[in-house]
């Protein structure tokens, strides 16, 4: 037997002679956590997991009744294998630095944890995006954080934003956009705009869909960024108002698809959560149209405006307007339900715009007129709330001298950021028709950007100029 035989052999007896030791004596190493997904890093409050995992199966008792997290949260474990979950009952709270501890937990064998585990995290302090409206900010997206009370610029000055949308995790912004290099004079530059994507921890920016022979009217991105629908027109159509083809594109294609059933004639549109189908108005009445090319489409019913769906999807969210005379306007605010239910809630003088539903659902929020509608002369808006399940109206804002607009709750329900225009000056001109000047390019550099907190019922004014102000998750 050479030499390199006998070690080979010596080696395997070693081996061997442990694993004997090891079966005889048992795992003598230490319980300890090998991971945790957050460990010294700054997080969005929203929709937060925390999972450990540990090195070996563990007395799923001990740990839990070892487990601390400053400050104080209220949530339940769950378990899989040697993996523990802990998810809090309620979104963190914002800029918050969290400790946890997990001490006197022991192994399914009874072994403790040798010290105590130890490890921090923190939430991202509130920011809000909105859409710039004077000097160098003049059409581009602007982040701003609420606890340092700073601004920064997020996209380039050559492109001319319209809409923007930002994720679910607050990570990406999706934006329409005309870019100022690349002008048709034959077409306005707000007809010109291509979809965006920037990716705020790297500012990264990617072009989403072009305006290649082709004008783009609108889009929407779901929950899970999986999916974008575009709606779009050949540039070069012989009649310029023909309806508009709706587009989508899936993370797992290459290409732009038209949806396999068309029906939606006009912006704007809205997809459900779950991505499954998009509501907008059609040639005769408010229809939902499939993705999917299998499923029907469905007639919804004829009403003025649309507002989009309830959180969970199974709520959709209306208003209808009819006129007494040449100065009053009914209003009324129609929730219908996935059940075929209908339950006009509100009916009123005045103008309803801008309604969307709360966090949880269960409340509506929007901005509202009230008295006789005179066309010489447009009335203040202010922001108010409906509780579907008391049936309860509440004034949000009441201040003559100004005009509550476009709005945007944040994602705990705490509070609300608008657009606030004065209402002596001679360009008051309310939401609808500011709407349609925007998408001329008109310059509406006039709104301030405020805040309504809902626990102090309170406004405050952010010292910020500009429109469509969103907070990120």
């Amino acid at each position: 037997m050479s030499t390199l035989d006998r070690a080979f052999l010596s080696a395997l007896l070693g081996i061997g002679g442990l694993i004997v030791v090891i079966l005889i004596r048992g795992d003598r190493t230490v319980p300890q956590v090998d991971q945790f997904n957050y460990h010294q890093q700054t997080i969005s409050p929203f929709k937060a997991q925390l999972h450990f995992t540990f090195n070996r199966e563990m007395d799923k008792a001990s740990v839990e009744q070892g487990f601390r997290i400053t400050p104080e949260t209220s949530g339940r474990f769950s378990w899989l294998g040697r993996k523990m979950a802990f998810t809090p009952s309620l979104p963190l709270p914002y800029n918050t630095q969290f400790q946890i501890e997990i001490r006197d937990a022991l192994d399914a064998n009874g072994i403790a944890l040798p010290v105590t585990y130890q490890s921090q995290f923190s939430t991202t302090e509130q920011r809000l995006v909105y859409l710039g409206s004077e000097g160098e900010e003049r059409l581009r997206l602007v982040l701003w954080k609420s606890q340092s009370q700073t601004r920064q610029i997020l996209t380039p000055p050559h492109l001319m934003v319209l809409e923007h949308q930002p994720s679910q995790d607050g990570q990406t912004l999706y934006f329409s956009a005309t870019d100022k290099n690349n002008i048709d004079p034959t077409f306005h530059w707000t007809s010109l705009q291509q979809v965006f994507s920037l990716h705020l921890p790297t500012q990264e920016l990617k072009l989403v869909a072009d305006n290649k022979g082709v004008i783009n009217y609108g889009f929407v991105v779901s929950e899970d960024q999986r999916t974008v629908v575009l709606a779009r027109l050949d540039r070069h159509a012989p009649d310029i108002e023909d309806p508009f083809s709706l587009w989508f594109k899936s993370s797992d294609q290459s290409q732009w698809q038209p949806l396999p059933q068309q029906g939606i004639v006009d912006v704007p549109f809205f997809l459900s959560p779950d991505a499954y189908q998009v509501l907008g108005p059609g040639s005769s009445g408010f229809v939902l149209i499939p993705l999917a090319a299998q499923a029907t489409p469905q007639y919804v019913g004829s009403f003025t405006h649309a507002y989009g769906f309830s959180p969970n999807g199974q709520k959709l969210l209306f208003t209808k307007t009819s006129r007494q005379d040449d100065f009053t306007q009914y209003s009324h605010l129609i929730v219908l339900g996935a059940d075929g239910s209908k339950h006009t809630a509100l009916q009123n003088y005045g103008v309803l715009d801008h309604l969307r539903f709360g966090p949880q659902g269960e409340t509506i929020y929007f901005v509202m007129t009230q008295g006789k509608q005179d066309v010489s002369m447009s009335l203040p808006f202010h922001l108010y709330a409906y509780h579907l399940p008391s049936q309860s109206l509440r004034p949000l804002t009441q201040d003559p001298e100004w005009s509550e607009e476009a709005f945007h709750i944040s994602q705990d329900g705490q509070r609300i950021v608008y657009e606030r225009y004065p209402t002596l000056e001679e360009d008051n001109l309310g939401p609808e028709f500011r709407d349609t000047l925007e998408r001329t390019g008109e310059d509406l550099s006039n709104a301030e950007l405020w805040v309504f907190e809902i626990e102090s019922q309170s406004n405050n004014p952010l010292h910020l100029k500009g429109r469509k102000p969103q907070w990120l998750p």
